[in-house]
């Protein structure tokens, strides 16, 4: 079974749109690579993998990248969405 949310302006069209999902993919994508960088820095008393420093900076960037090419309204609905999850 399968719930299905449909959330609509007066028009019909919907207010939430697959960019805004791509957005909030992306800037949380972004914040993942940050964590990494910052966590590459702590000290730990085992062996453990370690990923190149230039692949969550290559990550980032191309976040950054990918980022930049959306509307403002893209970006407002995002965060928005960002700042529901991170009250949730």
């Amino acid at each position: 079974m399968f719930v299905h949310l449909r959330v609509a302006d007066r028009t019909g069209r919907p207010r939430l749109t697959l960019a805004d999902t791509t957005a909030l993919l992306l800037v949380v994508f972004s914040m993942v690579n940050i964590c990494a960088l910052v966590l590459r820095r702590d000290d730990v008393g085992h062996d453990h993998f370690h990923a190149p420093v230039v692949m969550p900076v290559l990550e980032i960037a191309t976040c950054l990248l990918l980022l930049m090419q959306q509307e403002a309204g893209i970006w407002l609905r995002a965060g928005i969405l960002l700042a529901v999850g991170v009250v949730l």
